[in-house]
């Protein structure tokens, strides 16, 4: 899979709208924003990554764009979905159980 070019917040959002749900960084089945921001696999913590100033701008501005929500969701991680799945989020609700 071709790396995707995130460097802006509109590419990030963009990039979350395309896949509907996305992690900011933890592991899991769907992919990462912070990788796609700095373009390849973050080995340990994105906080001490080089880029780590940038990640954080870009993630901070997709995290409040009012088309993503953000919720622990994919493995209990910080998971970023886009407004074209709200609805089913709504309707899945009751089959992810408490949150606590």
């Amino acid at each position: 899979m071709k790396p995707e070019n995130v460097s802006t917040a509109k590419d990030a959002i963009d990039f979350v709208r395309r896949h509907g749900i996305v992690l900011v960084s933890g592991k899991g089945p769907v992919p990462r924003l912070s990788e796609a921001i700095v373009g390849s696999p973050i080995k340990g913590s994105w906080w001490a990554h080089p880029r780590s100033h940038d990640m954080f701008r870009i993630l901070g501005a997709a995290s409040n764009s009012p088309d993503i929500v953000v919720c622990r969701l994919v493995n209990n991680k910080l998971t970023l979905v886009h407004r074209r799945l709200w609805p089913a989020l709504v309707r899945s609700s009751t089959f992810l159980g408490p949150t606590t």
